[in-house]
């Protein structure tokens, strides 16, 4: 198998934190409002790394929105 990695040059990050620095927790609205916040940014891609163990409907909706 070959694998293959790329670079974007152009592109640029939008760290946005969505927890707290204390305990790495966060609510599920803090997470929708990271989303919002990126979309606004002009994010093309949003990629988070997070566990949510109940369905959201505000998620759906930032998610949907963004």
């Amino acid at each position: 198998d070959l694998q293959v990695s790329g670079v974007m040059w152009n592109c640029s990050i939008i760290p946005i934190k969505v927890s707290r620095s204390f305990d790495g927790f966060g609510t599920t609205t803090d997470i929708a409002v990271g989303i919002g916040w990126a979309s606004v940014l002009g994010a093309d891609v949003i990629n988070m790394s997070l566990s949510n163990p109940t369905n959201s409907e505000v998620l759906v909706d930032a998610m949907h929105n963004a």
